[in-house]
């Protein structure tokens, strides 16, 4: 019995030390945090000097859309996929293009453009390096 008894206690022990060497290896090897200059979505770096960004689609497309709502009479180009401000992406899509201030909208996990753009904002995302 006493052998038993010192038996449990070693193993017991080096069930411990290895706890131990799990969780300090565990703290060690944590990821390296991103830099300050960049956003990180889905394992997918953007760059950040716009503030905003916008991460392709699984296929690799970009995020933009046309949506037609309320009986085919609002007709609406839609970005998702945004990382950092959406407000900054709008302030950017007012800025470069000739649209109305009211006519771009910021909805939650999206911008909305009125009207058909969708062929406009592509090629403006791709000189952007998007």
């Amino acid at each position: 019995a006493g052998q038993g008894m010192l038996r449990s206690r070693v193993v017991g022990l080096g069930l411990q030390q290895s706890i131990a060497r799990f969780f300090s290896s565990a703290a060690s090897n944590k990821p390296p945090s991103p830099p300050a200059n960049k956003l990180f979505e889905n394992e997918i770096q953007v760059e950040s000097k716009l503030g905003w960004g916008v991460v392709r689609s699984a296929n690799g497309n970009l995020p933009v859309y046309f949506d037609i709502r309320n009986n085919n009479t609002r007709k609406l180009t839609i970005i998702r996929k945004i990382v950092g401000d959406p407000e900054k992406l709008r302030e950017s899509i007012l800025r470069e293009f000739d649209i109305s201030e009211d006519h771009v909208t910021v909805r939650v996990g999206r911008v909305e453009v009125k009207g058909k753009h969708t062929t406009l904002m592509r090629e403006w995302l791709l000189s952007k390096g998007f």
